[in-house]
Order: C-alpha cells, then sequence, then structure tokens
C-alpha cells in the first residue's frame, strides 16, 4: 500500500492597500456610492449582484460585482460571498442587487438568502449591515430600514 507523506499546502498572504475609502452611514450612501458600479445599460435587462465590503468603521474596502443574471434571477454564492469577507479582512458586507421588473419587494427568494448570509456571516463575526433592492432608476428598498436584518 502506498504511503502518502505530502498533503496539499494552504499559504495565506495577505497584501493590503492602504485604501480609505468613503464611509458609509445610510442607505442613501450606499446607493450613491454603487451607481459607479451597477452596469446602467443592462439594469432593466439582467439582475446584478454587487457586494460592499467595510472595515470596522463602515469605511469601503471594496466593491465586488458577484453575479450577473437573467430577467428575473442570479446566482448568489454565500461561500464566494463571504469568502471574500475573509480573505480581505471585512467586517461588514452590504448586498444590493437590482430588480429589472421595478419592483421594489423583496421576493422570498431574497430574504431566504439574506438571512442565510446573514447567519452565515454571524458564525464569522461578519455583520451584513444592509441589503438594498435598485431599479433601473435608483429607488430602492433597504432591508435594514424595513426591519427585515
Amino acid at each position: 500500500m502506498e504511503c502518502l507523506e505530502k498533503v496539499a499546502e494552504i499559504k495565506v498572504r495577505y497584501l493590503p492597500h492602504k485604501v480609505n475609502g468613503p464611509r458609509l452611514r445610510n442607505p442613501t450612501d450606499v446607493l450613491d456610492y454603487l451607481k459607479l458600479f451597477y452596469d446602467t445599460d443592462t439594469m432593466s435587462l439582467q439582475e446584478q449582484v454587487l457586494v460592499v465590503y467595510l472595515n470596522r468603521s463602515a469605511n469601503v474596502i471594496g466593491v465586488y460585482k458577484h453575479s450577473v443574471g437573467g430577467l428575473d434571477s442570479t446566482i448568489i454564492d454565500v461561500r464566494i460571498i463571504l469568502g471574500t469577507a475573509l480573505k480581505i479582512g471585512a467586517q461588514q458586507i452590504i448586498l444590493s442587487h437590482n430588480h429589472p421588473s421595478g419592483q421594489l419587494v423583496p421576493s422570498a427568494d431574497d430574504l431566504r438568502i439574506t438571512s442565510k448570509i446573514k447567519e452565515a456571516g454571524n458564525i464569522m463575526d461578519i455583520t451584513v449591515v444592509d441589503h438594498l433592492l435598485v431599479d433601473s432608476f435608483f429607488n430602492f428598498y433597504s432591508f435594514a430600514q424595513n426591519g427585515e436584518l
């Protein structure tokens, strides 16, 4: 029988950039910032999911365009969202996605995935601060303001 002497090695490397991103204090600040990252040419056609990563002081570390989908859905992978947060040392996240239909009412799937990310984040001390639904005119629905978090 062959003896395994080697195992896969994981090497962690952290190369931070000194980023003094803006401090996001409320959903309006978040939305104003996210306008820079949404593809406005396709907001009425495809769902886009953006994740804002923040430090403890609510300063932006970075924004990740997580997925782009179809007219009424897209894939949201909790492991990728939280794995990215761990890798960059984020302590808070804000989720956002658009509804091409223009309906700013969270679906059952929106509520479920937000809860799932929040619960998983809690285990790792990563706080989900808000989840914004936006339409192509940048009207929004805030989960935090509406008691959904």
